[in-house]
């Protein structure tokens, strides 16, 4: 099964003080636009391991990991750079990209942990709703709410099938690969839209530090 992204927001702010921690971010940046996404994940886990409560390090972190398919770390970090920020607009995107984190593992729990790939959909669409919440007007927020929406709704249906056919806890047996399915819906709304599929870019450092 083709892996598929959904859109992740990127921030771009300028730096005013200097440090450790901000000069690992500004050469994780650096490496991240040469394409050097190894040396970029490493400088933000380091700027991290500094500064672990800093959100801006934290939603880099977030975005190398998810760039690398690694979406349960991307999530944690999004999550964590969410309330570390509370509020505004770093706040705002951290929430829509720990809802794509979360909408990718669900795809890719889909067949083998529907129960799983449930509860990660339903945490997708409570990050989208909460960065509407913060930004109102955040690019893609409730688009890619809507997607989750519908995932949702097919592995609520199939795993309903599977239970009445007495498949234990609606684990995948026979009958149509359910991750396919959830791609074609992500393939229907690319039709109208470019956001699923988009590549991304890390934030640079912000003055909080």
């Amino acid at each position: 099964m083709r892996r598929s992204r959904l859109l992740l927001a990127c921030l771009l702010v300028e730096s005013l003080a200097a440090g450790p921690a901000q000069e690992l971010v500004v050469r994780g940046n650096a490496a991240w636009n040469s394409g050097r996404y190894d040396q970029a994940l490493e400088a933000y886990q380091k700027a991290v391991a500094l500064r672990p409560r800093s959100p801006h390090a934290l939603y880099n972190l977030g975005t190398a990991y998810y760039r690398g398919g690694e979406y349960g770390r991307a999530l944690d970090n999004f999550a964590q750079a969410a309330r570390e920020s509370k509020r505004g607009h770093l706040a705002a995107l951290s929430q829509y990209n720990a809802g794509n984190a979360a909408c990718q593992l669900g795809l890719t729990l889909a067949n083998g942990d529907p129960q799983g790939a449930l509860a990660m959909l339903g945490r997708a669409i409570t990050a989208y709703s909460e960065a509407l919440r913060l930004e109102k007007t955040l690019p893609d927020a409730a688009h890619n709410r809507e997607i989750a929406r519908k995932w949702l709704k097919l592995v609520e249906e199939q795993v309903r099938q599977r239970q009445s056919q007495g498949t234990p806890g609606g684990a995948a047996a026979a009958g149509p690969d359910l991750g396919t399915s959830l791609q074609g819906i992500l393939g229907q709304e690319r039709q109208g839209r470019s956001l699923p599929g988009a590549t991304s870019r890390p934030p640079s450092v912000d003055k909080d530090w």
